[in-house]
């Protein structure tokens, strides 16, 4: 069994605590379900899957913009001397990021083989979420901390 501390072997399941672990679980259970049934429909219907795609590339090229802001400047200049320990740790996350290379890439690609060269861009754009929206703008306004956290 799970030698975690929250495993169910080392709950008492007639506690409340134990209780409530068991109704979570079997929610869980249930949701994953769900999302794993619901998953084979976005998978097979290109629109769902472009637009699933979409949000992501939104939200991908929002980060990486970010972090790219943050890593080249530090209140004008762009002096190594500059920097701030922040702005070094998103240097470093940065660097390592390297050899996967730049992933907004990848989902433009995968975009226009979905929605064709000269459609792809306006096909993301009207699948775009209130909530992908929401989510830009704060990693538009994000701290280099909040950014590599």
């Amino acid at each position: 069994g799970d030698s975690s501390p929250f495993s169910m072997t080392t709950i008492k399941k007639d506690s409340l605590y134990g209780k409530m672990m068991l109704a979570i679980r079997g929610s869980h259970t249930f949701g994953n379900r769900v999302r794993m049934l619901k998953l084979p429909i976005i998978l097979t219907d290109v629109e769902l899957y472009g637009g699933a795609i979409a949000n992501f590339y939104w939200l991908t090229l929002a980060l990486e913009r970010s972090l790219a802001a943050h890593a080249e400047t530090n209140g004008g200049g762009g002096d190594r001397e500059a920097k701030t320990p922040r702005d070094d740790m998103v240097a470093r996350v940065i660097l390592e990021l390297k050899p996967v290379g730049r992933t907004a890439a990848g989902y433009e690609a995968d975009l226009q083989q979905i929605f064709g060269k000269e459609g792809w861009r306006q096909a993301a754009i009207e699948a775009r979420t209130p909530k992908t929206d929401a989510y830009v703008a704060v990693l538009e306004t994000a701290s280099p901390v909040e950014l590599v956290a």
